[in-house]
């Protein structure tokens, strides 16, 4: 939107420079921007639960909504947009609402015997490992230090002694399955973003072999021996 002041500032050749900046924005954004769809696959894959509004809770919505359209309707400009709005979802096709996780066809819940690792652990990854496997000063800083972790039935956190101080944020919690055998954990909310590893129970906690980045998460070739160094002697203190 521009208003008619805004135009008149602007010569034909720059308005219709910035219309195809807007059109060409808009179809980049349809052709790239993830769909709903795909965004509840990638949220449900990584452990979240989608819970739909029952009928009641949308009535109730639109009731308490109901006044401040009301309000805003009694300026003409806006009455005229939000009948536009009105007009346009009555000749648009509504995209199926997604009211679970079994809609975007994730269902299976991770195994049960993933809780068997539940528990509080913490290891040690030393300035000199690090240095081994790379030279970037930001990894020498970032990733030596003492790390607690704590895996709850499926959901792994992770907190460093020291970065409370510094004021650095904390790792988000993440999504971890175990099979008996193998840990895959993910990183992120990118299905791809992810790694296995064997798990071999120590009588102190836990030691990993063979750590292997998941096909497809694009990461760096020292991402594997980097992310071994943190899956590497977990001494269990729970």
């Amino acid at each position: 939107m521009i208003s008619n002041a805004a135009r008149q500032k602007l010569s034909d050749a720059q308005f219709e420079v910035l219309t195809t900046a807007a059109e060409e924005t808009l179809n980049w954004s349809i052709a790239n921007v993830p769909s709903e769809t795909t965004k509840a696959a990638t949220f449900c894959t990584n452990g979240g639960t989608i819970v739909a509004a029952t009928n009641d809770q949308i009535e109730s919505l639109h009731a308490a909504a109901q006044p401040v359209i009301d309000s805003l309707r009694e300026d003409a400009a806006t009455a005229a947009i939000i009948d536009a709005i009105d007009a346009l979802k009555q000749d648009t096709v509504a995209a199926e609402p997604i009211t679970s996780c079994e809609d975007v066809g994730v269902t299976s819940p991770p195994p049960a015997t993933t809780s068997a690792l539940n528990g509080t652990y913490t290891n040690v990854v030393t300035l000199e490992d690090t240095r081994a496997i790379a030279d970037n000063p930001e990894l020498l800083q970032d990733l030596p230090g003492t790390r607690t972790w704590t895996l709850v039935d499926g959901t792994m956190t992770v907190t460093k002694e020291g970065d409370a101080e510094r004021g650095v944020p904390p790792w988000p919690p993440t999504r971890y399955e175990y099979d008996g055998t193998t840990l895959k954990v993910w990183f992120d909310t990118n299905p791809n973003n992810c790694a296995t590893v064997t798990v071999v129970p120590t009588d102190s906690g836990l030691d990993f072999t063979d750590l292997t980045g998941c096909p497809g998460s694009g990461a760096p070739a020292d991402t594997d021996a980097l992310d071994s160094l943190l899956f590497n002697d977990w001494t269990r203190v729970d």
